[in-house]
């Protein structure tokens, strides 16, 4: 009798192993997905005015209008921000709802400035009209291929802000041209960059890295890349937009000659909708005088 019962009880055995694992690997997703990782960064150099030394800059990207339920808002506390900086992709084309990302700013405006500029998926929902105006009803300043120098402390640094090439398409003969695109980069920083400030350029995108030094930018905070969505050990991310495979600009700290870029791995998801390895993130820069 129990022979015959074996086979049967070994089943069991099995299918209890797997709802096991797929438990675990669903709570893993969802830990993946849903859990904020915040990262520090110091930028260090000669042109920090001395009143700007320990400056707290708090940067968000590519929220894609995910809901945090308060808890990214008390995170973003936690850091006691100077500024706050929004690269982009604070809506999804694809999922419009304002009101979600509305309710983080208005939490995000009662902590500190922030200072806001579009991403491609802005651009690409027909929304941002309405959303540039219920930004700026929340006291939001967005920096539309516009440059603000900010006093702080009786010191001053002058913010860059580059709307996301998507929206001049029109201007390019070849729409996803990047050295046209590049060029159009460069002459909206030149008109904006003041040579004897410590510049920090807002834009969306990191591949554009050799032209933002070749402007002689000081520090950039940029998005888009999403941490090349899935990340592996001593490989990094595995794929980003703008830069496909493999790509060079995901994640942290870069530096070119005398220009700096952090790059978010970004909070919320788009096309893909797993992060693997690459929790959703909160970048904090402290500025320190050499």
């Amino acid at each position: 009798m129990a022979e015959n019962n074996y086979p049967g009880k070994r089943m069991k055995k099995n299918l209890l192993i797997v709802i096991f694992l797929v438990v675990i690997l669903l709570l893993f997703c969802s830990w993946q997905n849903n859990s904020i990782v915040i990262s520090h960064y110091e930028y260090a150099g000669d042109k920090v005015d001395s009143a700007l030394n320990g400056l707290h800059i708090v940067h968000l990207s590519d929220l894609h209008n995910k809901e945090f339920h308060g808890r990214l808002a008390a995170a973003i506390k936690e850091q006691q921000p100077d500024f706050i900086v929004i690269t982009g992709d604070l809506i999804d084309r694809n999922c419009t709802n304002l009101d979600i990302a509305l309710d983080l700013v208005k939490e995000a405006v009662s902590l500190a400035p922030v200072y806001f500029v579009s991403g491609n998926h802005e651009e690409q929902s027909n929304m941002y009209p309405e959303l540039q105006s219920r930004l700026k009803a929340c006291g939001v300043i967005i920096l539309d291929n516009e440059a603000n120098i900010v006093e702080f402390r009786g010191g001053n640094f002058n913010f860059i802000g580059l709307v996301d090439p998507q929206s001049y398409k029109n201007k390019l003969s070849n729409p996803y041209g990047t050295e046209e695109q590049g060029k159009i980069i460069k002459e909206i920083i030149k008109a904006n960059r003041v040579e004897d400030k410590f510049n920090i350029l807002l834009a969306h995108r990191p591949e554009f890295f050799e032209v933002y030094a070749e402007c002689g930018i000081d520090l950039v905070f940029t998005g888009h890349a999403h941490g090349g969505q899935i990340r592996l050990p001593m490989i990094g991310g595995l794929v980003a937009p703008g830069q496909g495979f493999l790509p060079k600009y995901t994640s942290g700290l870069h530096t070119m000659g005398n220009t700096a870029m952090v790059i978010s791995r970004g909070l919320g998801n788009s096309i893909f909708p797993q992060r693997i390895f690459n929790r959703p993130e909160l970048v904090v820069v402290t500025l320190k005088r050499i």
